[in-house]
């Protein structure tokens, strides 16, 4: 016991009577332990306070744990911000598959289209394209047109391929 309350460090004590030697003699063995249990818990918790201008606080974990869990709730704007940011990716993402799919769904129709469906088909494709570029460029802040331009670029490239393989590869 005498080892034990040399090891342990004591940031506040508070200052009681403590009964002398010839009183703990006195005590029997239950008394002799609660007096002692009773000592070490008061050497081992004691409250850490703040220096604070109002006044002095204790710590209390019940209250740094409530903090925490208000502080991983993400804000509306937060959310919001998140939300945008998912969906501009996921457009962003989709317009080249946009821009692939529809123009090979006249090639699995076969022989029985002729070169004006292709051009009616690439055609819808360019307004498509146009759309989807002011909308990307409205989003990210940047050129409506040039979204639009670069977004048509790769929609005439993917109708001069098309076309390419139309002529090389005979049906």
């Amino acid at each position: 016991m005498i080892d034990l309350k040399n090891e342990m460090a004591i940031f506040e004590e508070e200052k009681e009577e403590k009964p002398n030697s010839k009183e703990k003699n006195g005590l029997n063995n239950d008394e002799k332990e609660i007096l002692e249990d009773q000592e070490i818990q008061k050497a081992m918790v004691t409250p850490i306070k703040l220096n604070n201008n109002n006044n002095n606080k204790k710590i209390s974990l019940k209250g740094n744990l409530k903090k925490k869990k208000k502080n991983n709730h993400k804000s509306i704007i937060e959310q919001s911000e998140r939300f945008a940011t998912i969906i501009a990716s996921s457009v962003d993402g989709g317009a080249p598959v946009l821009g692939s799919i529809l123009p090979l769904i006249p090639f699995f129709f076969g022989d029985s289209l002729s070169i004006f469906h292709f051009l009616v088909a690439y055609g819808v494709l360019i307004a498509i394209l146009i759309y989807l570029g002011v909308f990307l460029g409205k989003i990210s802040g940047g050129g409506h047109a040039k979204y639009a331009i670069h977004l048509v670029t790769a929609g005439i490239t993917t109708l001069l391929v098309s076309l390419l393989l139309q002529l090389v590869i005979p049906t």
